[in-house]
């Protein structure tokens, strides 16, 4: 990914507890339990990647933004993950900037996240 621009904005507070909180695996899952899944949901997510690049991406948290919220990328299992130019603005409610898990990460350049 390249020259992205993401704005994040709260849905409507209606729909809040319907659809939130929740990955929606339906059209992948194995088995109908596994497609919908619990999950805290950053603005980016991946998993088992290999060779991700994320390059001049800029993230921005409207206000009002839901607890399930929580960070600008959250990512599973991958491998060869380089970040260059990286930026978040703004803040979701709960999480970290960088949620890794079991992720090995290539580089990481240029990077303006929130502590």
């Amino acid at each position: 990914m390249r020259n992205v621009r993401l704005r994040m904005i709260p849905p409507p507070a209606s729909l809040v507890a319907a659809i939130g909180g929740n990955f929606d695996r339906r059209w992948t899952a194995s088995a109908p339990a596994e497609g919908i899944v619990k999950h805290d949901i950053p603005a980016i997510y991946c998993e088992f990647t290999r060779g991700l690049q994320l390059r001049d991406v800029d993230i921005q948290w409207a206000e009002g933004i839901p607890a399930y919220s929580t960070g600008a990328l959250g990512c599973e299992h991958s491998q060869g993950l380089i970040l260059d130019g990286v930026s978040e603005l703004g803040r979701p409610p709960f999480g970290r900037a960088l949620e890794l898990l079991d992720t090995q990460v290539e580089r990481i350049e240029r990077i303006h996240l929130r502590q």
